[in-house]
């Protein structure tokens, strides 16, 4: 009875495996903190005065709001319409994003909001493609800078 799982953390009491599990996901770190979430109208509406970059599966609009040395994060918001699925492929599509931008993050400028628009032809696209359309889009709005 006194044999712990290795999994359960040492604060949480071993006949609680469920708070434990709970634990353990929310320790894990997220793809993007809460601050660089889009969420109200208003951010949407200021990114789509900035510049509009458009691929093959998606549409980027950016607007840069301060200077650089201030250094918050970038803030992105999604925008997947019903047109590109049901609910499924548009989180599924939109998951895959999330994870694509999270690892080229540093290469969208500080202070500067971006909303991803998902075209309906990124439903039949994979990881790679969306991938090389996202990389192709970042570098034409680096290059526009």
């Amino acid at each position: 009875m006194d044999s712990v799982c290795a999994c359960v953390p040492a604060l949480v009491a071993p006949s609680s495996r469920t708070a434990a599990a709970r634990v353990v996901r929310s320790s894990r770190p997220s793809s993007m903190v809460a601050t660089s979430r889009m969420r109200h109208r208003r951010d949407f509406q200021a990114a789509q005065q900035g510049v509009k970059v458009a691929g093959k599966y998606v549409v980027l609009h950016h607007k840069t709001l301060i200077n650089q040395g201030d250094s918050p994060d970038p803030v992105v918001g999604y925008v997947v319409s019903k047109k590109v699925g049901n609910a499924v492929v548009r989180n599924r599509v939109q998951r895959r994003l999330r994870h694509l931008l999270h690892e080229t993050q540093q290469r969208i400028a500080q202070g500067s909001l971006l909303v991803i628009r998902v075209l309906p032809s990124a439903a039949q696209a994979n990881s790679a493609e969306l991938g090389h359309d996202l990389d192709r889009l970042l570098q034409r709005l680096e290059a526009g800078r």
